[in-house]
C-alpha cells in the first residue's frame, strides 16, 4: 500500500519533482527521463537534489542557501596565492587546459574542506576568484577535469618532479590505503591492511620532505599490491636519491627485508611485540646502565638499547616505562 504524505509536504509536489521519505524525513528532487537504448524506453532519472521540506517549508541545499556576496575573504587567500607561486607556474607549465581548476579546487578543499559541488560558490567569496579569473568550477567542468587529469600521468610525474627538484634532504615514504566499493575503479581490490578489513581498497604511495614536512610525490596502486617492487619502481619514477621506507608491523618480514637490502632501499620496519629477532634480554634485567641511552618524546621518557640479528640486521629496541605500567593497570582494571 502506497504511503499517503501530510499535506505539507504534497504541496511541494510539482511537474518533474519527486518527494521520498528517508529516516522520517521528506525530500525533494528534480527528476527528468531519458532515452534507454537497451530496454527501448524512456527511464526515469533523478536530475539533483532540491532541498529538504519541513512544516515550516522547503529548506534548500548549503550551496543554494550561501549565496555570492560582494565581501571577498582576503588574507588567508592571499597567503596561499604567495607563498605557492612554484606550484602555479609548474601547474602552467604541466596542465595548460586545467592550471586554474587544479589550484583552486586544492585551495578551497584545504582551506574550507568543502565538497567540490560547493567549491564553485567558496571560490566567489575567496580573493583568489580576483587573482586567478576565470576558474570552470561547474559541476560538468570538475568532471572533465578529473577524468582527463587523472589520464595524464607523465604530466603528472612531470609536475610532481618539479616540486622536489630543488630537494636535498631526506624522503620518508609512507603507504596507506582507502576502502572502496565503487564497481567503476578498477584498482580497488581485496588486500592486506592494518584494519583486518576484507574490503576492497586502493592503495596509495606518499613522500614526504623530511625537511620541508609537506609531500612532493605520490602513486597509486592496486589494493592488493604492497610489496618492495612497487617501492622501488616509485622512488625510480620520482628521480628522488635518498629515501626511507617506513612500513607498519604487516609488512615486516625477511623476504620484504631481504628484497629493501638487495634494492639498496633505506628502510624503519615496526615489530610486533612477540616477534623473535627482539632481544629482550635488557628490558629482563632492568638495568639501565646497560642501555644506550634515552630521550623525551612529550611527557614520556623512553630507553633504548639495540642487539643485532644472526645474520648481522640491527633491531633497535625501545622501552616506555610509563607506557608499560599504564598497560598493567589497564590490564588489571579490566
Amino acid at each position: 500500500m502506497k504511503e499517503e504524505y501530510p499535506e505539507w509536504v504534497l504541496k511541494w509536489k510539482r511537474k518533474g519533482t519527486a518527494i521520498h521519505k528517508i529516516g522520517g524525513n521528506f525530500y525533494l528532487y528534480e527528476i527528468g527521463s531519458i532515452w534507454d537504448k537497451e530496454l527501448r524506453r524512456a527511464r526515469k532519472v533523478t536530475k539533483g537534489y532540491l532541498g529538504k521540506i519541513t512544516p515550516e517549508g522547503l529548506k534548500e541545499p548549503f550551496y543554494k542557501r550561501n549565496k555570492v556576496t560582494d565581501v571577498k575573504e582576503y588574507g588567508a587567500s592571499r597567503f596561499i596565492m604567495d607563498g605557492n607561486e612554484d606550484v602555479i607556474i609548474g601547474l602552467k607549465e604541466c596542465f595548460r587546459r586545467w592550471w586554474k581548476e587544479l589550484f583552486v579546487i586544492s585551495a578551497m578543499r584545504m582551506m574550507y574542506r568543502c565538497v567540490l559541488k560547493n567549491v564553485s560558490l567558496q571560490y566567489e567569496d575567496s580573493w583568489i576568484s580576483e587573482g586567478i579569473k576565470g576558474a570552470r568550477l561547474d559541476s560538468h567542468s570538475i568532471h572533465e577535469l578529473l577524468e582527463d587529469v587523472g589520464r595524464r600521468r607523465e604530466e603528472i610525474v612531470r609536475f610532481l618532479k618539479g616540486l622536489g627538484k630543488n630537494q636535498k634532504d631526506v624522503v620518508l615514504i609512507d603507504l596507506t590505503h582507502i576502502f572502496s566499493l565503487s564497481k567503476n575503479i578498477n584498482l580497488a581490490w581485496i588486500g592486506y591492511n592494518n584494519d583486518f578489513e576484507f574490503t576492497p581498497q586502493v592503495n596509495l604511495l606518499f613522500m614526504f620532505s623530511l625537511e620541508e614536512k609537506m609531500p612532493i610525490f605520490y602513486r597509486i596502486l592496486p589494493g592488493n599490491v604492497r610489496d618492495v617492487a612497487s617501492l622501488k619502481m616509485t622512488i625510480e619514477e620520482s628521480g628522488i636519491k635518498d629515501a626511507i621506507v617506513i612500513g607498519d608491523k604487516g609488512f615486516y618480514s625477511k623476504e620484504n627485508q631481504r628484497l629493501l637490502e638487495e634494492s639498496s632501499l633505506k628502510y624503519i620496519l615496526p615489530l610486533k611485540r612477540n616477534s623473535k629477532i627482539i632481544d629482550y634480554r635488557l628490558v629482563k634485567e632492568g638495568d639501565k646502565r646497560k642501555f644506550e641511552g634515552y630521550f623525551k618524546y612529550g611527557e614520556r621518557f623512553i630507553w633504548y638499547y639495540k642487539s643485532k640479528e644472526e645474520d648481522g640486521g640491527v633491531v633497535w629496541v625501545y622501552y616506555d616505562e610509563k607506557g608499560k605500567a599504564e598497560e598493567s593497570q589497564d590490564y588489571l582494571r579490566n
